[in-house]
């Protein structure tokens, strides 16, 4: 079954992200991340 709904929202949703000048105040990790999280890691 499919749920429209859903396929719409995924359509038109974009990915959050931070405002470039606060990009700009934070440092950036090199190699490993403790934090770091993606789909990768959802099983």
């Amino acid at each position: 079954m499919l749920y429209p709904g859903r396929m719409i929202a995924m359509h038109f949703s974009k990915i959050p992200q931070w405002p470039a000048e606060i990009e700009a105040q934070c440092r950036r990790m090199e190699g490993y991340d403790p934090y770091f999280r993606d789909a990768s890691m959802n099983p």
